[in-house]
């Protein structure tokens, strides 16, 4: 691909670029977190014992103390799957806020563009501090 220097990609070759080469952007696996974090809550020690706890009460024939341990600790893992997912969408709501840009020259303009958007033959502005790219 042959890049005018002075004026950078044009829009026909922005558009054959991306349809060669794909985006700039890397795929990421969706995953269902709340089954992670489940089996993470499940699988804590603390956890764990306070079941055998209440496992031992049943045994025990104390019904009412095996059922209030499972009702709190249902209660407490409730609460820790919430606050967890709350915590996951604020994270990826602040990465989507500090989406980098870059300074590119495209038919002879200076634009500021979401990196995801950059081509293979993309004329950048790299400067040191202040971004003015003539």
């Amino acid at each position: 691909m042959h890049v005018n220097t002075k004026r950078g990609l044009s829009e026909e070759e922005i558009v054959a670029s991306r349809l060669k080469n794909g985006s700039n952007r890397i795929e990421t696996k969706t995953e269902n977190h709340t089954w992670i974090l489940i089996k993470e809550i499940v699988g804590e020690p603390l956890f764990v014992i306070l079941v055998c706890a209440a496992v031992i009460y049943f045994v025990l024939g104390e019904y009412k103390e095996g059922i209030i341990m499972l009702v709190a600790l249902s209660f407490v893992s409730g609460i820790s799957l919430y606050q967890e997912n709350k915590s996951r969408r604020a994270v990826d709501a602040l990465k989507k806020l500090s989406n980098p840009r870059a300074k590119v020259i495209r038919d002879g303009l200076t634009l500021e563009i979401a990196t995801e958007e950059l081509v293979i033959g993309d004329l950048i502005c790299v400067e040191d501090g202040n971004w003015n790219c003539k």
